[in-house]
């Protein structure tokens, strides 16, 4: 069975309706991204208080929802939240399945975000992971792309062989 990736994607809005960056489902009401999407770094230091919910845009129907912010580690620990969608999904929308990074070291992956280029459609993305790693206490997935920019912060790493997300972008 093929595995849309686009069903599960989120694009993540600002407050102005600009595109901040990408998320995807995890469960059928659950969804991730990176802080630093819902939250920008500025905004941070500025010390504007951390947002109770945004809006997102399902990439399968384009339909605009609210998510609440559920979880939100220090911004210097993990840069994740974890968001909670209210009322049913579409049928056109799945959450993605979940795998583990362990032994994907050269494999080929597959990503979907919002850079520049394409803030309101999409673009896919692809390239190979190179490692796990950790930095500062931190354990990271490693890839390497030519097409993963700035805009596909909170995509999916989808392991190729294994039909899994296995991480996260977070960093270009």
């Amino acid at each position: 069975m093929t595995l849309d990736l686009t069903a599960g994607i989120v694009r993540i809005l600002r407050p102005d309706g600009t595109t901040s960056g990408t998320g995807f489902l995890v469960s059928k009401d659950g969804l991730t991204t990176c802080s630093h999407v819902v939250q920008p770094e500025a905004s941070q230091s500025r010390g504007d208080p951390r947002p109770e919910e945004v809006a997102v845009v399902l990439q399968a129907t384009g339909e605009k929802r609210l998510a609440r912010v559920e979880e939100w580690p220090p911004y210097d620990a993990e840069d994740v939240a974890i968001l909670r969608l209210e009322g049913d999904l579409p049928e056109e929308v799945r959450d993605l399945p979940l795998g583990s990074s362990a032994g994907t070291s050269d494999h080929p992956f597959q990503t979907f975000g919002f850079p520049d280029a394409s803030p309101e459609e999409g673009i896919w993305g692809d390239g190979h992971v190179l490692r796990e790693v950790r930095i500062k206490g931190v354990r990271l997935l490693r890839v390497s792309s030519k097409e993963v920019t700035p805009g596909f912060s909170g995509a999916p790493i989808l392991d190729a062989a294994t039909r899994r997300v296995v991480g996260m972008v977070t960093a270009i």
